[in-house]
């Protein structure tokens, strides 16, 4: 008994000495590392079994290892929130395979092998934050009624003027004061500087269905979590609002009215503690003719991808000119054919129509720069 007491106080010394050494704090799970993108300056927590090869934003070989630099300044925040996966992760690669077809002139570096082997689970941020509010405020209270009325129409039809009831609802507004003290919890507010651009390209996220980050139930590799950039301060903007609608409603109910206008307050705030919600897509890259990265990115929970297709320039020049080559045998071939019409005259027939098609072979040789072009567009 008392070995067993000495083998449990070790581990626990050991995990002391661990978080010492560690900056990552404990509720983000064991074995995670920190890395900096030196290129975009992006954080993210991801497993150390599994390394990042990629920034998951900027898709650069940027990466600076920062697990044991335990001078860096650096702001961490619990993990209390996770929005689980929408779709099997094996679904990913049919989403990846529908935006690679259909493609005539794919860079050499588009494929389904390359999207779903550079591929990475990012977890975005998003602030969560409860606080304590005391205020006073005041707004008008609108009630609904039923007025009748009868409105007289003409109608040939009819035999002419006719009368009809019309129930209208109108509301009746009252001044209305009050003092309030809640706790609410749980208010959102951006995390990123580059939230809204993020959302606009892979829609919402239905954060009701939010469950309690448990690192046990995500995957066992191919994960990563980027650290908030816009601080709680700036976010505090933000996040007041949404108390304040909060607030509204809560004055409504109580008011028991049907509406609510020119709702104003005087709150004082306090208790404040900030945690985080994850929200998963799917990140990976392809580079185009020019080296240049171009990003994919797939809502975790709805499936839907955003991305730039590009065509090869390239691809389309190497086209054009096959079908020039082409063009120019069957322009040779038809005007051997020609020749030899002086002494066989029928065979002259030949050559015309291969003038023909050498010439409509020619003109397709523009096609692939058009195509090209249209897609770029």
């Amino acid at each position: 008994m008392m070995l067993e007491n000495f083998n449990m106080k070790t581990e626990l010394e050991n995990t002391s000495q661990d978080n010492e050494k560690s900056p990552l704090p404990a509720a983000w799970g064991r074995l995670m590392k920190l890395a900096v993108c030196e290129n975009c300056d992006w954080q993210f927590i991801y497993q150390g079994g599994q390394p990042l090869l990629f920034c998951p934003h900027c898709y650069r070989k940027s990466l600076v290892d920062l697990s044991q630099e335990t001078g860096q300044q650096i702001d961490f925040y619990e993990p209390e929130l996770i929005l689980p996966l929408g779709f099997q992760s094996a679904q990913i690669q049919q989403i990846f395979q529908t935006f690679a077809e259909g493609n005539w002139f794919p860079p050499t570096d588009l494929s389904l092998k390359n999207l779903v082997g550079r591929s990475t689970l990012l977890f975005l941020p998003i602030w969560l934050v409860d606080s304590t509010v005391k205020a006073t405020w005041k707004a008008e209270a609108g009630f609904n009624y039923q007025v009748l009325s009868h409105q007289d129409r003409f109608d040939d039809n009819r035999g002419g003027w006719s009368s009809q009831e019309v129930t209208e609802t109108r509301i009746r507004w009252e001044a209305r004061v009050g003092q309030l003290k809640r706790i609410y919890q749980n208010h959102t507010s951006p995390a990123l500087n580059e939230h809204s651009a993020l959302m606009l390209k892979v829609g919402s996220f239905d954060l009701a269905s939010a469950n309690p980050y448990d690192r046990m139930a995500l995957p066992e590799k191919g994960w990563s979590a980027c650290l908030p950039n816009r601080s709680t301060i700036d976010s505090w903007s933000d996040a007041r609002l949404g108390f304040q609608a909060s607030a509204g409603n809560e004055c409504k109910q109580a008011c028991q009215a049907d509406a609510l206008r020119n709702f104003a307050w005087e709150p004082e705030f306090s208790d404040q503690k900030w945690t985080l919600l994850l929200v998963p897509v799917f990140s990976t890259f392809y580079t185009d003719d020019e080296g240049k990265p171009q990003a994919l990115l797939v809502n975790g929970q709805s499936g839907k991808l955003w991305g730039v297709k590009r065509a090869s320039i390239q691809r389309a020049r190497k086209t054009s000119l096959l079908l020039l080559a082409a063009a120019a045998g069957i322009f040779l071939l038809s005007l051997l054919f020609s020749l030899v019409a002086v002494i066989f005259p029928p065979i002259l027939v030949i050559g015309v129509i291969g003038f023909v098609l050498s010439l409509l072979v020619g003109l397709s040789a523009l096609v692939p720069f058009v195509v090209v072009w249209k897609t770029n567009q």
